[in-house]
């Protein structure tokens, strides 16, 4: 599910449930909607992610999409693997 939020500044989508294989192209496509700068991507009601969901979110913040109020599992999750890629090159 996802929830979007717009003011003069800021987009947030919220989201919630799970992003999953299933599911990521979707969320994909509406990310992509949407420019990059002043996008927020809130997961506070997120439950339930898979590792192609973590390294999308990897990839949003990279490009300077902001994610905000993860379960902290989901942040240790994203710094493991932004970690484990820097060791691969």
């Amino acid at each position: 599910m996802l929830k979007i939020q717009r003011s003069e500044d800021v987009i947030v989508l919220e989201v919630s449930g799970q992003i999953g294989h299933g599911d990521l192209a979707e969320f994909q496509d509406m990310v992509s909607r949407e420019r990059d700068d002043g996008l927020v991507l809130d997961l506070r009601e997120l439950k339930l992610i898979d590792s192609d969901g973590i390294n999308f979110l990897i990839n949003c913040e990279a490009r300077g999409i902001r994610v905000a109020n993860c379960a902290p599992y989901i942040r240790e999750w994203m710094s493991r693997e932004e970690a484990a890629k820097n060791t691969r090159r």
